[in-house]
């Protein structure tokens, strides 16, 4: 989790939440919700992780305004900010652990 957060951080991702699913999914544990100021900044946090070699999976809107990257037991949302106010995952989850990871 730590270098996938420095990446977020290191690519200037904003407002990142951390949402604790252990406790209702099988699947994963974390999703990371972060907001984007563009798709290249979006890609460049995909390249990134890419070479830390724990994608398993990217999936992205037509726009790019969300893409989703898959990393096994974390589940990182990468927003604009239109479509994260649009989505809004964190009243979705809003029963579960959130926290507000800060960068350094």
């Amino acid at each position: 989790m730590n270098k996938i957060l420095d990446i977020l951080c290191e690519k200037k991702i904003e407002h990142i939440k951390i949402i604790d699913m252990k406790n209702i999914q099988v699947l994963f544990d974390y999703f990371v919700i972060g907001t984007s100021s563009s798709l290249n900044q979006s890609l460049a946090c995909v390249d990134e992780l890419e070479k830390l070699s724990i994608i398993n999976h990217v999936e992205s809107d037509e726009k790019g305004d969300w893409i989703l990257i898959d990393c096994g037991l974390i589940i990182i949302h990468l927003f604009s900010e239109s479509k994260r106010k649009e989505i809004d995952l964190e009243y979705l989850w809003k029963d579960m652990p959130i926290d507000i990871f800060e960068c350094k």
